[in-house]
């Protein structure tokens, strides 16, 4: 089998992240649930939200305020994950027959693939709130415009948030991973264990 020297570039991981997603959960994984969440819970609010705040000069300050504390958020958001991500990276390279074991069972690409994920929306959130914010003092943008406009924002930032979030997770599942090869390590007298002919000699069993 021919080495991959490079790490595979993020469409390829995407594309085989949905493939195995795909053989799991069938259609339901080409469907982005929390995207359309977020759309709808962004076109709820901003439904509800009286056409003066834009309309009315004196109401400007409100908008921005509303917009900076998103950036804020989301800035603490982006910083505060990159903690988390540390300590993944750390995990999947705290051994080579650890990294190893993760190649083999195809968890490794995965896993770097879900934090550049959440990287990817945790960004498009900061900028959108960002850009949103100065938008705010754009006169020549219509009404409806700065609906869509503010609706987008919480709808990144939803989105941000909860993979955020599902992170956590992601570190759980990584260490659950480590337990079991430390445990299979143990029952093969330190040796790598080859995940597939494990589960073939299991179930041969």
């Amino acid at each position: 089998m021919e080495i991959e020297f490079t790490r595979p570039r993020f469409l390829a991981s995407y594309f085989e992240v949905m493939k195995e997603r795909a053989a799991s959960d069938g259609w339901r994984a080409v469907v982005p649930y929390w995207a359309l969440i977020g759309v709808l819970t962004g076109s709820i609010v901003v439904y509800f939200l009286p056409a003066e705040l834009w309309s009315d000069k004196q109401n400007w300050p409100v908008v921005v305020a509303i917009y900076a504390a998103m950036v804020v958020i989301n800035g603490l958001l982006l910083a505060l994950s990159w903690s988390a991500f540390a300590r993944v990276h750390e995990l999947l390279v705290s051994s080579a027959e650890f990294a190893l074991f993760l190649r083999r069972a195809k968890l490794f690409n995965g896993y770097l693939f879900y934090i550049d994920w959440v990287h990817a929306a945790q960004l498009l959130a900061l900028v959108v709130s960002a850009g949103a914010m100065f938008s705010s003092l754009i006169q020549q943008i219509p009404l409806l415009g700065h609906r869509m406009i503010m609706a987008a924002c919480v709808a990144s930032s939803i989105y941000a948030v909860r993979y955020a979030v599902n992170a956590v997770t992601m570190m759980h599942d990584l260490v659950w991973q480590r337990v079991i090869f430390e445990e299979q390590e143990i029952a093969n007298n330190g040796k790598v264990v080859n995940l597939s002919r494990s589960q073939d000699t299991d179930g041969s069993r």
